[in-house]
């Protein structure tokens, strides 16, 4: 499993954080605000099949307006653009 992801509000420390698929934890990230980044965890083989759930954990989170974008009061973690199997 691959994924493209980028912490942009990780400039004050990293967010840091896991993947699971299926509550198996397929293993840590840690990122930083300096663009997107390819995290790639290979699939146990009892979780690769055509349907499984997924979960992205961060440590930490943050809320837009806390840093001035608008009235979002979402606690959101990282970007996410794209999650693909190989």
């Amino acid at each position: 499993m691959e994924a493209a992801v980028w912490g942009e509000h990780a400039a004050e420390r990293p967010i840091c954080g896991w993947v699971e698929v299926d509550g198996q934890a397929l293993g840590r990230f840690r990122l930083g605000n300096d663009g997107w980044k390819v995290l790639w965890f290979p699939l146990p083989p009892d979780v690769a099949r055509p349907v499984a759930q997924g979960r992205i954990v961060t440590e930490r989170t943050w809320v837009p307006r806390d840093v001035g974008l608008g009235e979002d009061t979402r606690q959101l973690g990282i970007a996410v653009r794209r999650i693909w199997v190989v």
